[in-house]
């Protein structure tokens, strides 16, 4: 199984009014294209509130993608494919709803997820995101 996966992920936790529709959109989206990751999921997964939060504090809600990526010693780079059509389906997303994403890397070993990129209003750097992600790659 590979050691890690891309996280794909809207920024923020005030979902409410648009889960919904990027929850479909997702799903869509993983549906519509063949994949070279071993796995893809879409995750929508809201945390309960922590009862030490102020009333103003919105609990946790992880809401978009993850998919493997190969370990870094394999030659193959076809995983940039992968990385390339979720960028360019954020940079869409962020247009339509107006929100941010996050991408981030994380390692199944060492348990913890390092954030490599944002795909906001300005053009994504492609080149600079897949740098990042073999930075983090194990």
């Amino acid at each position: 199984m590979p050691r890690n996966v891309l996280l794909a992920y809207v920024d923020g936790f005030d979902l409410d009014g648009i889960a919904d529709q990027l929850q479909m959109r997702f799903d869509d989206f993983v549906s519509s294209r063949t994949w070279n990751a071993v796995e893809v999921s879409v995750v929508n997964m809201r945390q309960p509130r922590n009862p030490e939060d102020s009333p103003e504090d919105l609990p946790q809600w992880d809401l978009g993608l993850n998919f493997t990526l190969p370990d870094r010693g394999e030659k193959n780079e076809i995983w940039k494919e992968d990385v390339h059509a979720t960028v360019d389906f954020l940079s869409t997303l962020n247009e339509e709803f107006g929100r941010d994403f996050v991408i981030a890397v994380h390692d199944r070993v060492r348990g913890f997820n390092e954030d490599v990129a944002s795909v906001a209003s300005e053009p994504p750097d492609l080149e600079k995101i897949f740098f990042m992600i073999n930075a983090h790659r194990a």
